[in-house]
């Protein structure tokens, strides 16, 4: 088969457009695709708050009184009102502090029997959040 030379033109002229426009529409889809980056993964939910109840000093130390104090510190962890109950002796629990989020409050009476604070959420006083038990240092 003969080519003429205006075919021939035409034929490369036409090749190189084929390559030309290949690398174009290539170029194209990676701008379209390659460009767009994953979105980075989450950052992992924190941890909820947790609620705490200490007391300081525990042991309550000896001391040459009948009683000994302590300061009893709670925090709910996540802003919501609490409130702190007492039980000695694993008997019934009285009111000692609350309702608020978090405070410190001394408890002066402390003598030799195990006292344990229990922090709950809200008013209902229904949901334990955490405890702490009490005691006081034999002489």
């Amino acid at each position: 088969m003969v080519i003429s030379k205006a075919h021939r033109g035409t034929r490369h002229a036409g090749g190189r457009f084929a390559t030309c426009a290949g690398i174009l529409l290539a170029g194209l889809a990676c701008a379209a695709g390659c460009g767009k980056s994953n979105p980075p993964p989450a950052a992992p939910a924190p941890a909820p708050a947790k609620a705490t109840i200490t007391a300081t000093p525990n042991p309550v130390p000896a001391g040459t009184t009948k009683f000994g104090a302590t300061a009893i510190a709670w925090d709910t962890g996540d802003g919501r009102p609490g409130e702190v109950w007492v039980s000695t002796k694993g008997g019934p629990e009285q009111k000692f502090a609350g309702p608020r989020p978090k405070g410190t409050q001394e408890a002066p009476w402390i003598g030799r029997a195990v006292h344990e604070f229990r922090l709950y959420a809200g008013t209902e006083h229904k949901e334990l959040l955490a405890s702490v038990k009490v005691t006081r240092a034999a002489k």
